[in-house]
């Protein structure tokens, strides 16, 4: 169960509606999206699909190749959402079937973790801008940096 999205299932039959074959490596890569329960990035997607790929009734690897395109057509489908935390590379999450459903993230400067959360107050904000400017707001994004409970501790 992942923290906000579409299921692997869900993924998976839009794919087909779309007219896309759904492949062995495709198929474990889209179970490492919706079982994730944070943002991936597609270094960590693809490692986790190849985990889930090598027994007999799937022999063959995800390529990184492969992991990288597929990604970007999940993007273009619309089921899965790219984040930037400005790591360096982009992290991604399934959408979640609710357009107005929205989350948010906290990230740690020090290790990379990165947690969703739920608690939003930017709602009241847009209204208030909204009032002042006349700048209608139809959608918006919140990352909170800082350290982790773990990094925290650490001397």
């Amino acid at each position: 169960m992942n923290c906000t999205g579409l299921s692997q299932n869900a993924i998976l039959d839009r794919l087909k509606e779309s007219g896309c074959r759904i492949t062995a490596p495709r198929k474990a890569l889209v179970a490492s999206l919706a079982e994730s329960h944070t943002p991936q990035s597609v270094i960590e997607l693809h490692a986790a699909a190849n985990k889930r790929i090598g027994t007999p009734t799937d022999p063959e690897p995800v390529n990184l190749v492969t992991a990288y395109r597929f990604v970007n057509l999940l993007e273009t489908q619309g089921l899965a959402r790219r984040i930037d935390f400005a790591q360096g590379y982009a992290r991604y999450e399934p959408t979640h079937p609710d357009d107005a459903h929205h989350h948010h993230h906290i990230v740690c400067d020090q290790c990379g973790k990165v947690e969703p959360f739920d608690d939003c107050d930017v709602d009241e904000l847009s209204a208030r801008i909204e009032a002042r400017s006349g700048f209608v707001v139809m959608r918006h994004q919140l990352e909170l940096y800082g350290k982790c409970a773990d990094c925290s501790r650490e001397p």
